[in-house]
């Protein structure tokens, strides 16, 4: 109604038109208002993670009677997530157990084919192995997975008798022989030791020049907003001694987990080593595994945490 007195107001702040004052006062409050409800919306994401894993755990199997360590591979259990990997699980399963590791931990991540029926078949042909599954009553992501794995781990070490946790994938791309190798590393006074693809010895099959080009790129966005610079960030074949583990804690249900694990081996100063790893990326576990346009989100999501999370 009285553009000049607007005018004046604006001129208080300088700006000459005060119409466009309001506009700039628009957009601060609009992105308040954005971050505040993507703020609450991730809480609650973590709510319902942290109540699927609870629930989850209430009907896990924790039957340790027959445990008895004779070998040094007994000191280290897999966890292992699936979600929809039945075409290739059992021979991933098989593998890890003809290698002479035969403590697996599962977490189903709401699978809808036959997972399940392919962990009891495992189960059933290889009685010596000890197989504990979690089923997350829907699907929830890797990072979640992981929560719940790491939630299970936490709790059952003791129990299982071991003292190294391994985090291995069920599409079939990780190479059960390259656990030599990190059983050699742990020998070291090390708190976690990381998969590399991108160190003097590793071998990666068919990977892509794209996702070549991604993955040297987050290297340099992991130093700045992670400050630990690693040859290969996105980790997903990893050994952890368990009382690194216990220090561990991550949020995000999806692929950022990663990147949120490398924060906290940074935060809490563990001695940390990369080993060089020999992986396969096949038609199925590229279709499987972290889609390349993935690592545009990852950046988004780590801009969020470190600027607007709260």
């Amino acid at each position: 109604m009285r553009p000049d007195l607007l005018n004046s107001f604006g001129g208080f702040f300088g700006v000459a038109r005060g119409a466009d004052l309001l506009v700039y006062i628009s957009i601060i409050f609009l992105a308040y208002l954005y971050f505040e409800t993507l703020n609450k919306l991730t809480k609650q994401k973590i709510t319902m993670t942290e109540l699927i894993t609870n629930v989850a755990l209430l009907h896990t199997n924790t039957n340790f009677s027959q445990i008895k360590n004779s070998t040094n591979k007994d000191q280290f259990a897999f966890l292992i997530r699936a979600y929809n990997e039945w075409s290739v699980l059992g021979w991933v399963l098989q593998e890890i157990i003809d290698a002479g590791f035969t403590k697996l931990v599962l977490c189903d991540d709401g699978s809808t084919d036959t997972t399940r029926v392919v962990i009891e078949n495992i189960q059933k042909n290889n009685p010596q192995a000890h197989i504990y599954t979690i089923f997350h009553p829907i699907n929830r992501w890797p990072g979640a997975a992981n929560r719940t794995l790491f939630t299970w781990a936490n709790k059952h070490a003791e129990d299982l008798q071991v003292n190294w946790w391994v985090t291995y994938d069920a599409d079939w791309q990780m190479n059960i022989a390259d656990m030599d190798t990190f059983m050699e590393a742990a020998i070291e006074k090390v708190d976690v030791l990381l998969w590399s693809r991108f160190m003097p010895g590793w071998v990666a099959h068919n990977i892509s020049w794209v996702r070549r080009i991604i993955l040297w790129g987050s290297k340099f966005v992991t130093l700045i907003f992670n400050k630990i610079y690693v040859t290969d960030p996105t980790n997903g074949y990893k050994v952890i001694h368990k009382d690194a583990l216990k220090k561990i804690h991550i949020e995000s249900d999806g692929f950022m987990y990663a990147s949120e694990f490398l924060q906290e081996i940074q935060e809490k100063e563990f001695a940390w080593k990369e080993v060089p790893v020999h992986i396969k990326y096949t038609e199925y576990s590229i279709q499987k595994g972290q889609k390349s346009g993935n690592a545009w989100k990852i950046l988004q999501s780590l801009i969020y945490k470190a600027l607007f999370y709260k």
